[in-house]
């Protein structure tokens, strides 16, 4: 016989007593899994102290032996290329050294091999430490860093002189700015002849002033000297642009702060190692007495 809407609606209507025994049902489960895992760890407590004490060594023993090294880093500023430009620059010297290419990385940066061989890594981020592989601005002018990473406290001088070097002789950007050095410097001289042409226009108008003894405020459609003036502020103006420009920016990479002595640089510390070791050893732990307990009980 079929059920009728209003009753086929009963069956399906979810109560609250219905929901209280899931709830229930689940508490016990949660219940009679935690007692059986107590029973299991105090009945090889041996066993289970064996797995935390094993984890604790096995951390210990990882911290010990995993590579130590020290950090020192630069911050540069771009005047050319964009920051995730430099990153790939950066990261082609990071692969000549995962290569062991070292006789090539010293021929790029013109340093003794000897150095080389310490240093463990190069990594480009940003200002707050930010991996540029993902930075999609296109904008120059921003400083970034250069993290270098080293197997023992070795000397930076040399190397950091080195790095921009190479970042500044890359063949390209060596090219744009050598055009860019000479239109400006061809425009600098003209600036300062046009200087000196007003200059000696100023000089003969002040004399003629002087010997005719004319008012300094009479001027006639010839000359007028107030715009003598302003042309040569304008010039004065254009020519200290130029010369800031080619003290700050001639360079496609400028240093804002330089490497320092490199020092021992450890993110994860000896403690946390530790608390790792220990909570892998327990889990291990729970899980060996749980199965041991297991064939004691079906044997």
């Amino acid at each position: 016989m079929q059920q009728g809407p209003k009753e086929q609606a009963a069956d399906d209507y979810i109560t609250l007593s219905s929901i209280k025994k899931v709830i229930l049902d689940l508490l016990r489960l949660v219940f009679n899994f935690l007692n059986f895992l107590f029973r299991a760890i105090k009945t090889f407590f041996l066993w289970f102290v064996i797995c935390c004490l094993l984890g604790i060594g096995i951390s210990y023993l990882i911290y010990k032996i995993k590579p130590k090294y020290f950090e020192s880093e630069m911050i540069v500023y771009n005047n050319e290329l964009s920051k995730k430009d430099y990153n790939e620059i950066i990261k082609n010297l990071d692969n000549l050294l995962f290569t062991h290419s070292y006789n090539d990385l010293s021929r790029v940066l013109k340093i003794n091999p000897d150095k080389i061989d310490k240093i463990q890594n190069f990594q480009a981020v940003s200002i707050i430490n930010e991996n540029l592989d993902k930075d999609t601005s296109t904008k120059v002018g921003q400083p970034f860093k250069i993290i270098i990473k080293f197997k023992d406290e070795a000397e930076v001088d040399s190397l950091q002189y080195s790095i921009i070097t190479y970042l500044n002789n890359n063949p390209y950007l060596s090219k744009i700015r050598e055009g860019q050095i000479k239109i400006l410097t061809d425009k600098l001289d003209f600036i300062n002849s046009q200087l000196e042409k007003l200059d000696s226009l100023q000089r003969i108008y002040n004399r003629f002033v002087l010997n005719t003894k004319m008012p300094a405020t009479f001027y006639n459609n010839a000359m007028n000297p107030a715009e003598l003036y302003n042309q040569s502020i304008n010039l004065a103006n254009e020519k200290e642009t130029i010369l800031k420009w080619l003290n700050n920016k001639s360079q496609a990479i400028m240093l804002i702060d330089g490497l320092k002595k490199p020092v021992f640089s450890d993110r994860v510390s000896l403690k946390i190692w530790l608390i790792i070791g220990l909570l892998s050893g327990a889990i291990l732990g729970m899980i060996v007495a749980s199965l041991m307990l297991i064939r004691k009980t079906y044997q």
